[in-house]
């Protein structure tokens, strides 16, 4: 069956089978996970409504940001959306009480915590929500900029369907 050259019956060498073998497997898999997306996460225009939370701002910083202005990433000037609201809280931090022994969040003096709503048109798919080329995600650390200000912050809220 095998020669003193390994062949199997003379003309094929084990080696050839094994590579042989991980070609079929490599083009299997390579098939597999370069599938396109099933119908349902095929991408589509939907509106949808972001909020970016902007920390430690001056109590007058929330009068240089404008509604239906349009906002940009200010690292690739992606264009992001139009700011449809904007409003703010205090600026809480977590302070302890050693007498009770707890945490407590205590605002800030003078500082606030500003809240810019975006609406957009997003590509919703199954594993990701962008807004032409840039990335919506919960939690994302973002840059952004308009004609009237530049700040970063945390995307805070996602809503779909607005």
């Amino acid at each position: 069956m095998l020669d003193k050259n390994y062949r199997l019956f003379g003309r094929i060498s084990i080696i050839d089978i094994v590579l042989f073998i991980l070609l079929v497997v490599f083009v299997f898999s390579a098939r597999r996970f370069s599938a396109p997306q099933s119908v349902a996460a095929a991408p589509g225009d939907v509106a949808i409504r972001y909020t970016l939370e902007l920390q430690r701002k001056l109590p007058d910083y929330i009068n240089k940001i404008q509604t239906d202005t349009d906002i940009y990433d200010n690292l690739r000037g992606y264009y992001i959306g139009r700011i449809v609201d904007v409003y703010d809280e205090p600026y809480l931090e977590d302070v302890p009480d050693h007498d009770n022994e707890i945490i407590r969040r205590v605002p800030v003096d003078g500082l606030r915590t500003v809240y810019v709503v975006v609406e957009a048109a997003a590509q919703i798919t199954e594993q990701t929500t962008t807004v032409g080329s840039y990335e919506i995600l919960v939690g994302k650390d973002v840059f952004v900029r308009s004609k009237d200000f530049a700040s970063s912050g945390f995307v805070v809220i996602v809503e779909r369907d607005i």
